[in-house]
């Protein structure tokens, strides 16, 4: 069997974390998947396959790619469709969305939240493709994320589609999505506060009210040059935090994988932006 081990290949503690978590996934489905008495000659490791998997996020663009690799190790020419077939296999099982979910996700020891939206640019991508408002000639994936005032992403999900056309498809508003990222976000009675604050951009002025935890969420965005009613210092010092979630719209797109899709369904390139997200977490943390 091929023994790659992590340590080997990294010394960052992050990494190596992130690893760890998601092996902890797959053992878990190894264990409830033991339903034959049946004995397989296993070649190659889990960890060989995440490894492969890992390089993908930035050093390839193509799986075919992967026999450049020094770690590649088979005398197969299809062999890089195996290690595949396996990323594909573990994100059908939601391996590495559970891994993201799972870390931390319960806590909230703040009251304060973070929304903001993000374009990815499409290259192969033919699911949840819609037209970029900016730039018409170019097609996009939106994703809608939320995060606490440390950058910690406590939810990251693909817009849905509004509307469906032969040439081009469009999203749903954003204020649309602040329901979903809610649902998304797993948390205990952490915060001792009477209502949550969620901050966000001039896109999410809304009437509609949100709640959290049995408790109400005051959105605060900037306002308006011809608004009546106009921030208060408070409100206008609690904005200036918004950065940080535009912070980490920068870092996750420091994957080539996630600056431009390249995944045909929407559920491999979730898989990758699962894994970066996790990724980023843990940075926070350790």
């Amino acid at each position: 069997m091929n023994s790659i081990k992590i340590s080997e290949l990294t010394n960052d503690k992050f990494i190596i974390k992130m690893f760890e978590l998601i092996l902890i996934e797959i053992n878990k489905i190894n264990k409830t998947n033991k339903k034959t008495k049946r004995v397989y000659k296993i070649t190659y490791s889990n960890e060989y396959y995440l490894i492969m998997i890992y390089y993908m996020l930035n050093n390839v663009n193509q799986w075919s790619f992967l026999k450049e690799l020094k770690l590649y190790e088979s005398t197969f020419a299809n062999h890089y469709k195996t290690i595949y077939n396996k990323f594909r296999l573990w994100t059908s099982l939601n391996v590495f969305k559970n891994a993201f979910e799972n870390y931390k996700q319960n806590l909230i020891t703040t009251n304060l939240l973070l929304i903001d939206a993000t374009s990815i640019n499409n290259k192969y991508g033919s699911e949840n493709i819609v037209i970029n408002v900016e730039y018409k000639k170019k097609k996009i994936t939106k994703l809608s994320l939320l995060t606490n005032p440390n950058g910690f992403i406590k939810s990251i999900i693909p817009f849905d589609i509004k509307t469906i056309m032969p040439s081009y498809s469009t999203s749903v508003h954003d204020v649309k999505m602040i329901k979903k990222n809610l649902i998304n976000v797993k948390n205990g009675n952490n915060n001792k506060g009477n209502y949550y604050i969620l901050l966000a951009d001039k896109a999410y002025k809304t009437q509609e009210k949100f709640t959290l935890n049995d408790k109400p969420i005051k959105i605060i965005t900037p306002s308006k040059k011809n608004a009546i009613k106009k921030n208060n210092k408070k409100e206008n010092k609690k904005l200036k935090k918004r950065t940080m979630v535009e912070n980490v719209n920068m870092e996750i797109k420091k994957y080539e994988r996630i600056l431009v899709r390249k995944d045909r369904k929407l559920k491999y390139f979730m898989a990758f932006v699962h894994i970066v997200s996790l990724i980023n977490n843990i940075k926070l943390t350790i």
